[in-house]
């Protein structure tokens, strides 16, 4: 037999095989899905009711998702896959869109493959947005995750990949007007794993530390009340501020780097200099001074204007990195400590 013939012959058994393996898992796909709504975290005063469009900080924060991987699998990899596409497309119906995108891996290292897919709208190219859900699906499992977003896109992925300590997640950004809401997932031991930390805030990786932040999106930047009457006052002020979180690989769970309070003493200690003199100095008044095991240091400060019948309280915070030995440039100031005010009053 020549040569030419030989591989028209063996591209006609492959053809076979892969038809024959898309039928059986046509037969077997799942009739329905259980629904697992994430429930809201509690944490920081959150606002999730807003949209779409973030400052320059958002925008550099793009490269977190990583790349997806364009090599070629192998043709069992491949008609796995097809498999679990084809499982969550029948659970989830005719009217659940698109695949959008997904990401198909062993997520624990078991041997056993799982696949996260989006299933919705075409990413409108204005707002870089589709509306859809999010399933989770392996051999024997087919869940519905997210019922209904409107997932941000990066270069045209909706699901973004992290690899946490060598244990992989992937995370879907909800989109606000102002503020990115992340769901955040992974495998363990078979089964879908959602950190405690998902839908908190904007998850991603800064330049400046070695952890993960989750960006917290809360109105708490000013707050004014009349006098005799601060109980019914109204916080406004839109904010995001920075709280910063490690891995526990063993439960694959994320910690918090909890905020130790400090003294002025030891806040000069670390800085070199006295700070809180110069926030007085500068007519503040000084809050809470907090310094985590990551490095980082937030100090709050309040200034209080009457204003006739009227009180108007504005909050601020600084931001030392004691691993670099400057103040974080938030503003766009320089490295300054006014320039590192997020807003807002940091929490423990």
């Amino acid at each position: 037999m020549k040569k030419e013939d030989t591989l028209i012959m063996k591209k006609r058994i492959l053809g076979m095989l892969l038809c024959g393996i898309m039928a059986c898992a046509t037969l077997s796909a799942c009739a329905g899905a259980e629904v697992a709504e994430p429930e809201n975290k509690p944490g920081s005063p959150i606002e999730s009711s807003e949209a779409k469009d973030f400052g320059k900080e958002n925008e550099e924060e793009k490269e977190i998702a990583l790349e997806t991987d364009d090599s070629e699998q192998p043709a069992a990899d491949v008609s796995l896959q097809q498999t679990l596409s084809l499982k969550a497309k029948e659970a989830a119906g005719e009217d659940a869109g698109e695949e959008i995108d997904s990401v198909f891996d062993d997520f624990d290292g078991d041997g056993v493959y799982e696949e996260f897919i989006f299933l919705g709208s075409e990413i409108d190219p204005e707002f870089e947005t589709s509306i859809g859900s999010l399933w989770y699906v392996s051999e024997d499992k087919c869940e519905q995750l997210v019922e209904s977003t409107e997932a941000k896109s990066f270069d045209d992925h909706v699901i973004s990949q992290f690899d946490v300590d060598g244990v992989k997640f992937i995370g879907v950004n909800e989109a606000y007007t102002t503020a990115l809401v992340t769901y955040l997932y992974t495998v363990k031991d078979g089964e879908v794993k959602e950190p405690f930390i998902s839908h908190m805030g904007y998850f991603f990786k800064p330049d400046y530390v070695e952890d993960y932040c989750v960006s917290i999106s809360a109105y708490d930047g000013t707050f004014e009340y009349e006098k005799g009457k601060e109980e019914e006052g109204m916080y406004t002020g839109h904010t995001w501020k920075n709280y910063y979180y490690y891995l526990d690989k063993g439960e694959a769970e994320f910690k918090a780097y909890v905020g130790t309070p400090i003294t002025e003493e030891e806040l000069i200690e670390a800085l070199g200099f006295d700070l809180a003199s110069e926030i007085r100095d500068a007519g503040f008044e000084l809050g809470a001074m907090l310094k985590r095991d990551n490095g980082i240091i937030n100090v709050d400060y309040t200034k209080t204007t009457d204003e006739g019948d009227s009180v108007f309280v504005e909050y601020h915070n600084v931001t030392y990195n004691v691993n670099t030995g400057e103040f974080l440039d938030y503003q766009g100031g320089g490295k300054t400590w006014q320039s590192s005010d997020f807003g807002g009053t940091y929490e423990e």
